[in-house]
């Protein structure tokens, strides 16, 4: 039976949201989830098998000159060259994954030193593109799936 691994590499402190969740007996549970295989199989096929409906943008699926409609834009954006290489070649998901570590921008590993365990995750998960060369030391370097607002298009 296969186990998803949970750790936490920083934390920003802050006041509780909910005072009376003990965080202690939290991640005690969680060491006990079990996968859902049932889930996990339906969501991989799902993702897998959307034939034509470009669920994730990728290389290949969105040649150069296509363009990239959201109801956030006024205008359609073409998919350039540039643009076209910061999508993943083929969907991330079409693998088991059984650690990730989801990376945000706030800067909350600064000074850290968490690099080195943030890339030994199966997945990393990164969000609008942050600059991270000059910051693997702290935040990594690896990339599996980046998220991106829809408004940076335009801009990155």
């Amino acid at each position: 039976m296969a186990y998803m691994s949970l750790k936490v590499v920083a934390v920003k402190k802050q006041a509780p949201i909910f005072p009376d969740l003990n965080l202690n007996t939290t991640f005690s549970t969680l060491k006990y989830w079990k996968r859902n295989t049932t889930t996990r199989n339906e969501i991989m096929y799902g993702t897998n098998h959307m034939n034509g409906s470009y669920f994730i943008f990728t290389q290949r699926n969105s040649e150069i000159g296509r363009l990239y409609y959201n109801t956030f834009l006024d205008s359609p954006v073409p998919i350039d060259y540039h643009k076209q290489r910061l999508l993943p070649e083929v969907t991330p998901f079409s693998r088991a994954i059984r650690s990730c570590a989801v990376i945000g921008n706030g800067g909350i590993l600064r000074r850290s030193r968490c690099g080195g365990q943030i890339d030994e995750h199966d997945f990393v998960m990164r969000s609008n593109l942050q600059p991270i060369e000059k910051y693997k030391q702290d935040a990594g370097s690896k990339a599996n799936l980046t998220t991106i607002n829809p408004s940076l298009i335009k801009t990155r």
